[in-house]
């Protein structure tokens, strides 16, 4: 799951467990028009990359009143940016909690047979 040291941060506070599986990695400068130029000083240089596998829940999935999970930072700017592409609970949600290690086999499976 790519995440900023920033966003792996913020889980890992929430109670998340993480494994750094690959190294960050450095986000491509603009090219183009933009090409030998430097960067003006009030731009903030793009925060690096890594990607990573949660080894236990999502610390900000909360069990709400109807029993279903929801995230207690849905609306807030210190959710992963890699989580504003799911709804709560979707498939793709789903899904990236099962290649994530998240959710092992037998839960994607159940999963998929009761949609």
């Amino acid at each position: 799951m790519p995440l900023t040291a920033t966003e792996a941060a913020s889980l890992q506070e929430a109670g998340t467990v993480l494994e750094l599986q690959a190294q960050p990695a450095q986000p491509e400068i603009p090219r183009g028009r933009l090409a030998g130029f430097r960067l003006p000083l009030i731009m903030k240089k793009p925060e690096e990359i890594g990607d990573y596998k949660l080894l236990t829940d999502c610390g900000n999935l909360q069990e709400a009143a109807e029993g279903a999970p929801r995230c207690a930072v849905f609306g807030d700017k210190s959710r992963p940016q890699i989580c504003g592409q799911f709804a709560v609970s979707a498939t793709p949600c789903r899904e990236i909690r099962f290649k994530s290690g998240v959710d092992d086999a037998e839960t994607w499976n159940n999963y998929l047979e009761s949609t």
